[in-house]
C-alpha cells in the first residue's frame, strides 16, 4: 500500500534536515534574542517585520529537526522489535496519519507567513 523506506537512502536527507533546522534555529534565535532585548531594534516596521519572520522560520526549524528525529526513531522502533510486532515498517513511517503529525509544527510556521 505504501511505499517501502529504506533508512540508508535516507541518511543523506535526514542529515540535511537536521543541519539546516539547527542552522535555522541558531540563526533565527540570535534575531529573536536580539528583537526582544532591544528596543530601538523594534522601532521600526521593517524590523519588526524581519523579527516575524525570524519566529515563522525559526518554528519551521523545529519542525524540520522533529520531521529528521522522528524518521530515526520510527525506524530505530521498527528494527528494534521487527519479530514481535504487528507493525511493518511500510504502514508506520509515511502513512497519512504519521505525516499529519510530522508537520503539525511546520504547519504552524506557515501560517506566520499568510
Amino acid at each position: 500500500m505504501y511505499p517501502s523506506i529504506n533508512i540508508g537512502e535516507q541518511i543523506p536527507v535526514i542529515i540535511f534536515r537536521i543541519l539546516i533546522g539547527t542552522v535555522s534555529l541558531i540563526g533565527n534565535g540570535i534575531i529573536l534574542h536580539i528583537a526582544i532585548k532591544f528596543n530601538k531594534f523594534r522601532a521600526t516596521y521593517c524590523n519588526c517585520l524581519i523579527a516575524l519572520l525570524a519566529f515563522a522560520e525559526f518554528v519551521l526549524g523545529i519542525g524540520m529537526v522533529i520531521r529528521a528525529l522522528y524518521s530515526i526513531f520510527i525506524y530505530e522502533y521498527i528494527k528494534d522489535d521487527n519479530e514481535n510486532s504487528v507493525i511493518d515498517e511500510e504502514s508506520l513511517i509515511y502513512n497519512p496519519y504519521a505525516c499529519v503529525i510530522a508537520v503539525s509544527i511546520l504547519k504552524k510556521g506557515l501560517t506566520f507567513y499568510v
